[in-house]
């Protein structure tokens, strides 16, 4: 809202490399991640842009609309989709009794609605670790008549040595988690050999398209700056592997780059 050149500037170094598909700048756009940032005054920022953050659910709908817009715009004439980005909202408030299944559901509902009112061609659901948040979230907007596009975190492996996420959810039921889902993928997680194996298991248990989606390897801190462990040329390697395991799309989550996703699309392309 306040530095749209800044979105569309990053948009437009993926677009330019020919990528088929980015996602919105609104992982953290729901009302009640929103709500949070405002009582932590971190929304006074956006008001005099024809905003009142004091307005949640305008102030949502404002941000999920423009977000698209800049995506839109940073595509152009090329032949790229447009995915909406619903991310984790409630984090342990569920768990601790601060808000309720129908507070999550409204919330993501209300979301998808924006980001489809706003022209986008899917809707992605990613990176929410709580499997019961993720299957709200799936509900939520699974009947808005967009194809929908789930993507889980594997972070570690269970005590048999099995990935899985950080509540204990197998790579094996995500195809049943989320069964009308168009695409099934894994994405983020600090360990990309962890993440190639939970390819290759997904890959096993569902004919949908797959999604491999890693970080940029494990990161850490360098004088003040976080730094990830694998260069382009690395991530390019695991590119070709990923697609042997079964990915039909490869793209970049933290850590990642124009350049990382350059070396990918000249790797599998």
């Amino acid at each position: 809202m306040t530095r749209p050149e800044i979105v569309l500037d990053i948009h437009r170094s993926y677009v330019d490399l020919g990528v088929n598909l980015i996602y919105t700048n609104t992982f953290g756009a729901t009302e009640i991640r929103l709500q949070e940032h405002r009582q932590k005054g971190r929304l006074e920022a956006i008001r005099g842009y024809g905003v009142d953050p004091d307005e949640i659910r305008e102030t949502s709908r404002l941000i999920n609309s423009q977000a698209v817009l800049l995506a839109k715009e940073a595509i152009g004439d090329s032949p790229c989709f447009v995915g909406g980005d619903l991310g984790p909202t409630a984090g342990d408030k569920l768990i601790m009794g601060l808000c309720t299944e129908k507070d999550i559901l409204e919330t993501y509902r209300e979301q998808g609605r924006d980001l489809k009112e706003a022209g986008v061609d899917l809707l992605v659901i990613e990176t929410i670790f709580d499997p019961q948040e993720s299957k709200l979230a799936y509900k939520a907007v699974e009947n808005l008549g967009l194809p929908i596009l789930v993507s889980a975190a594997i972070t570690r492996r269970n005590n048999l040595g099995d990935p899985a996420t950080d509540f204990g959810v197998l790579v094996e039921q995500i195809p049943e988690l989320y069964p009308d889902a168009t695409i099934l993928g894994i994405n983020c997680g600090q360990d990309i050999d962890l993440t190639l194996e939970a390819i290759q298991r997904l890959s096993k248990c569902t004919d949908r398209p797959v999604l491999a989606k890693p970080n940029a390897g494990v990161p850490k801190v360098v004088d003040g700056q976080v730094v990830y462990s694998l260069n382009p040329n690395e991530i390019g390697e695991y590119a070709i592997r990923f697609v042997e395991a079964g990915a039909t799309i490869v793209g970049g989550c933290c850590g990642t780059t124009p350049e990382h996703i350059a070396a990918i699309r000249a790797s599998i392309r």
